[in-house]
This record gives structure tokens, sequence and C-alpha cells, in this order.
């Protein structure tokens, strides 16, 4: 993919009159933020890509980065943390390992719902991302999608012809190499409620990690640090 005309298409992309006169709206109230479609960020050279619902008022909307200034990605990057995927707890400091990170749908909906056609026309930039992350080198891979309509959008992808129930944890075959994984959305209702939780969150991500070897990349790399140091 290349990166420069993926952003160039993305932001000048006036397809959904809603959602670009609901960032006009934004941009009135609060200047300074992005207010615009929000790219897909990360390591590029990814084996998991996190896929999420789409950017949040004061999170990706503000930032320009999915999951970074809200309270959906304050509990995302503490885990992401945890099991070793980023460099910091912080979101706004954080550099990601082998990880990418996008929302299915890339502005911002009013109430945080967009509408199905929003959806279906956001998804080719979704599918050019999934595509370049499926070839961007070899071993196993996982996509991970936050909430249902993330889920339903990636599977719809991959597997459009099939209707595939989403639940936490469940997780669906695209070949031996890539799999889909589903997580209930770290969104403040469900992490208040209870319906998520860390446990829940960070057991879902060792599976993540076992299926895509994470730790052998981790153990090369040290390795290979150690090695070269000695020479």
């Amino acid at each position: 993919m290349d990166q420069g005309d993926y952003r160039t298409r993305l932001a000048n992309c006036r397809l959904c009159k809603r959602l670009v006169e609901h960032h006009k709206a934004i941009k009135l109230i609060h200047p300074s933020y992005f207010a615009a479609p929000v790219p897909i960020w990360g390591d590029e050279k990814s084996k998991i890509l996190i896929v999420g619902l789409a950017p949040g008022l004061h999170g990706a909307s503000r930032t320009g980065q999915a999951f970074v200034g809200d309270s959906s990605g304050e509990f995302l990057f503490a885990s992401l943390f945890k099991i070793g995927w980023a460099t910091s707890p912080k979101a706004d400091e954080a550099k990601l390992h082998k990880v990418m990170i996008t929302n299915a749908v890339k502005c911002l909906p009013p109430a945080n719902k967009p509408i199905t056609v929003e959806e279906k026309r956001c998804s080719k930039f979704l599918e050019e991302e999934i595509v370049a992350f499926r070839h961007n080198g070899s071993g196993n891979r996982a996509i991970l999608c936050l909430g249902g309509i993330a889920f339903k959008v990636v599977a719809g992808l991959t597997h459009p012809r099939e209707r595939i129930r989403f639940g936490h944890g469940v997780s669906l075959d695209v070949n031996e190499n890539l799999k889909i994984f589903g997580s209930y959305h770290p969104s403040r209702l469900n992490v208040n409620t209870g319906r998520l939780n860390s446990r829940m969150f960070n057991s879902l991500l060792d599976r993540i990690d076992k299926f895509v070897n994470m730790r052998g990349d981790l153990d090369q790399l040290i390795t290979g640090s150690i090695g070269g140091s000695c020479k």
C-alpha cells in the first residue's frame, strides 16, 4: 500500500455528507481538533491489526490517531503495554511493536453511531489496509476487532457469504496463517458495567500472542542484539 496515496485519498474523501458536516461542526467548537478521516497507524511490519469502530470525539478525532486520547485508549494501551506490544501504557507516548491500529469507520459519527451506508463506503479503505497487512511479511497474523460492528465489517470483507455471530473471544479462520478475533469494545460503558475487564481482555491478547508467535519474535530480537554487541 502506497502510504502517501492512501493518506491523500482518505483525507480528501467526501463520500459521506453527514460525516463531513459533522467534522465541520466539531472544528467550529474545537478548532485545534484533528476532525478529519483518521488513518491507520503503528508498526508497518505488523503481525497484528487492531480494528475499532470509529474515532472518538475527544480521542482520535482530537489527536488524529485511533485510540489515543480517550478512556478506551487508556484501557487498550494498559493491556498492550503489559503484553509487550507497546512501549508505554500511555497511548500518547507509546510506540507499537508489530501492531497497527485503525477503525472500521474513519470519521467521527454523530453520537458515535455510524449508519450502514457509511460503514459500507468506508470499508474500501479498511479492505485496502487489510490487503496490505496480509501481504506484509510472512508467518501467522491476527486481526483483533474491538466491538460487534468492527467484527461485522471485517468478517463481511473476508467471509462475504457467511453470517458470523459476534462474541467476546470468538475467532474466525481466514486461512491457516490468518485469524480474526473478536472482543467487546473497551468503551467506558462496557468497562464500567463489567461487561469487559482487564482479565478477560488480557486473556484474549495472550491467545493472539501465542498464535502469531510474538514472543518468538521478541526472543530473536533480543538474541540478535546480544549477538551483535559481542562481535
